[in-house]
């Protein structure tokens, strides 16, 4: 691939762009590795009346243990509801 000119206006772009975004509250779990585990937590935030505007998981670094970090707008009772699956499922 040849290298490409950026043109002064373009750099003059970038540095003065201001990046912009926003903090948001989220709820952890940490779900046992089994089929089910991910649809179990939806229901039950599902039954709280909460709704799941994102979710993205990982791998807790010292334990192996997979977590799933939900968007929701009530982060505090998202949490005592997750943190009741997980006591279930322990």
């Amino acid at each position: 691939m040849p290298l490409r000119r950026t043109s002064f206006n373009q750099l003059s772009a970038l540095r003065t762009a201001t990046p912009t975004g926003t903090n948001t509250q989220v709820a952890e779990a940490k779900l046992p590795n089994r089929s089910g585990a991910l649809a179990g937590a939806a229901a039950k935030l599902g039954e709280g009346n909460i709704n799941i505007n994102y979710a993205y998981a990982g791998i807790e670094p010292e334990t192996n243990a997979p977590v799933v970090i939900f968007g929701v707008v009530d982060a505090g009772q998202a949490s005592k509801i997750l943190d009741q699956v997980a006591a279930a499922a322990a």
